[in-house]
């Protein structure tokens, strides 16, 4: 995806928010309902940032529990994952054998991973042991990243070190994560206890395999919230690798809401990795991604400057579509070469890691635009970024070849990022820069009467010497010749 034009800076805004822990969290139930709210100290309702809302009503009937989700406003708060609220129902001694994920409205919906639905089994020690996933009307459904289910094991102190994606028959199948089965270790001790030390890859036949960096696990560490904030990629014997991208570790900084806001990159000697732009790190801010030095400081380039000055998006723009208007046909032809290495240089020219990832559902991103400012954004910004194009298009090409050649290159530019792994492969992105492109040629179509009733009152004209001369200095030149 691409994100450059900003409306907004999330930036004050996730940074005034609060986590749980430094507000007061405030429980009170009667008989069957039990809310749960966070104040900050000014005992105002406030949203908590790392748990996603401002009160929690839990709502328990016989063998079920409906969680709901709200925001300082009382309105529904929408999780990470896309859901508003979760049924759990229990069989007789307790154990939660079935989620249902709801809206807004409480019906069934499909969270990001692709279910709606989670019905499980358990062992003899009443720990889940096979998970399988279901779509809005129950039925089973091959999630976008692992599979149809699950099964677990378990080691002595309770910790699951075993997950083996599975099929609708519950046969091992490799995932969209790159394997089948997930081999896993835990701190046993000191601060960081029951948490992931180590995961390690296998496929479908219980073989190491190699993800697309070249690891074949990683290494976790925590921070004082146990967030993940490094990372250590590990070879085949469980040693730390250089990837293919250069890089062995990855050390991270959070919002207070959990998400990543930098990401440095360091070699197997702990040295900071140089990439090709010049960056060793990056800032996520609002879907962008800014560059940083060695030093964890902004990098100075092209789109940081477009980053960090986001009215001059629009002024671009606006030039490039009234300077195509102008130009003539040899001089579109070299501002298209121009503007198409402009965007292919924006969509990935910053993307560091190869991980090929698709996403073939239709408006996906489109059903989540009201209710995610990323989202909408993200949209935004695909579809402003192809309208210089389409007004290019239509000065160069018969009008009805536009949409075909803007979705064209859009198919082209999606392509480029399937095969590279560059980002997100998406048809979403197709559909917003056709739509930018549409744009783009009613601007060129509204604006062209203009531009020539603009050339017809500045014509040029070819006095008998040869001397280009137009309208506004006609006059003085007949005047001077007459004389």
């Amino acid at each position: 995806m691409f994100s450059l034009f900003i409306t907004v800076s999330k930036k004050a805004d996730v940074e005034n928010l609060f986590r749980s822990s430094e507000l007061q969290e405030v429980i009170v139930k009667e008989g069957n309902v039990q809310r749960t709210e966070y104040y900050d100290k000014n005992g105002h309702l406030s949203y908590a940032a790392d748990k996603h809302y401002a009160a929690l009503i839990k709502t328990s009937n016989d063998h079920s529990v409906l969680q709901e989700y709200f925001d300082e406003h009382g309105n529904p708060a929408q999780q990470v994952t896309g859901y508003y609220a979760i049924l759990r129902e229990y069989d007789d001694i307790g154990r939660n054998y079935r989620l249902t994920y709801l809206d807004n409205e409480g019906n069934p919906v499909l969270i990001r991973s692709g279910y709606a639905i989670i019905e499980r089994t358990f062992n003899q020690d009443n720990q889940v042991e096979w998970e399988m996933y279901f779509d809005t009307e129950g039925n089973p459904v091959k999630t976008k990243s692992i599979g149809y289910g699950s099964h677990k094991e378990y080691n002595e102190n309770g910790r699951n070190t075993l997950i083996v994606y599975v099929d609708e028959n519950k046969k091992p199948i490799i995932t969209r994560l790159g394997y089948a089965i997930l081999y896993r270790t835990f701190y046993e001790e000191g601060p960081w206890t029951g948490k992931v030390e180590n995961e390690l890859y296998f496929d479908e036949q219980d073989q190491p395999i190699a993800l697309p960096l070249g690891q074949y696990g990683v290494h976790k560490e925590y921070d004082e919230y146990g967030r993940n904030n490094i990372l250590t990629y590990l070879d085949i014997k469980g040693q730390p690798m250089i990837t293919k991208e250069g890089y062995t570790t990855i050390m991270r900084t959070f919002y207070p809401d959990d998400t990543v806001r930098t990401e440095m990159y360091f070699d197997l000697n702990g040295e900071p990795v140089v990439f090709s732009q010049g960056q060793s790190g990056i800032l996520r801010e609002n879907g962008n991604t800014t560059f940083l030095d060695a030093d964890g400081k902004e990098q100075f380039n092209f789109r940081n400057f477009l980053y960090a000055n986001p009215i001059s998006v629009p002024f671009i723009a606006f030039i490039v579509i009234v300077g195509s208007m102008l130009a003539g046909k040899k001089e579109n032809a070299i501002l298209l070469l121009v503007y198409l290495g402009f965007i292919f240089y924006m969509t990935l020219m910053y993307r560091n890691k190869a991980d090929t990832r698709t996403e073939l559902e239709l408006f996906w991103s489109y059903k989540q635009f009201f209710s995610s400012q990323l989202f909408r954004l993200e949209i935004l910004n695909n579809i402003w970024l192809f309208i210089p194009l389409g007004t290019i298009l239509y000065k160069l090409l018969p009008k009805v070849y536009v949409p075909l050649v803007s979705i064209l290159f859009s198919l082209i530019l999606e392509s480029i990022q399937y095969f590279t792994g560059l980002g997100l492969c998406e048809l979403d992105d197709v559909i917003s820069n056709s739509l930018g492109a549409l744009i783009g040629f009613g601007f060129g179509y509204a604006l062209e009467p203009v531009i020539n009733r603009f050339k017809v009152n500045n014509r040029y004209r070819i006095h008998p010497m040869g001397t280009i001369i137009n309208d506004q200095n006609r006059n003085h030149w007949n005047r001077n010749n007459i004389s």
